[in-house]
């Protein structure tokens, strides 16, 4: 993330240059000389892969090199994330998500807590629909709901497709059905 901000921020530089020069009548045509802009970043993450736990460990570092924060992202035997941990500098327990999968391997519920393993919010109630091609079967996701940390539904969103299997449209609504957004595509 870093690198792209630091290309971006460069690419501004070079355009904000650029932006106010006018060529004078008479005066010869620019020229461009290639430029070359290193860009090095010694603090890079730092991840290493845990096998037999299918663990997958980042260490994230603050430009003064100091841990800003490590992530781990546990899959299950079919390479699915199952959790995702976020520890600050002193391995503390941050934030984490969970998330169980159905037999055909669409999302069936994902759950995100805090550092104490409190429950934030959660969306549950998935449902999808199978459609086969030539080629293989696939599922769209129709329908799913929010919860909050108390566990009690606050929304329902709901995709819309076309005869072509498109997603359209994306609704959000109240759990007592009314329309609280409506996204189209």
């Amino acid at each position: 993330m870093k690198r792209i901000i630091s290309i971006t921020m460069a690419f501004m530089c070079v355009l904000v240059l650029f932006a106010g020069c006018k060529k004078k009548e008479g005066a010869p045509a620019l020229t461009t000389v290639p430029t070359t802009i290193n860009i090095v970043n010694e603090n890079e993450p730092v991840s290493s892969y845990d096998k037999e736990t299918r663990t997958l460990k980042t260490t994230n570092y603050n430009p003064d090199g100091s841990i800003a924060n490590i992530t781990t992202i546990t899959k299950n035997e079919a390479g699915l994330v199952e959790k995702e941990c976020v520890y600050d500098s002193e391995e503390k327990l941050i934030s984490s998500t969970h998330t169980k999968y159905d037999e055909n391997a669409n999302i069936k519920e994902l759950s995100f807590f805090d550092g104490e393993n409190k429950l934030m919010f959660m969306y549950g109630d998935y449902e999808y629909k199978q459609v086969k091609t030539e080629k293989s079967t696939k599922y769209l996701l129709l329908e799913y709901s929010r919860y909050d940390s108390e566990n009690k539904k606050d929304t329902v969103y709901k995709y819309i497709y076309n005869d072509k299997n498109d997603c359209i449209a994306m609704e959000s609504y109240s759990p007592d059905g009314k329309l609280l957004t409506k996204n189209t595509f």
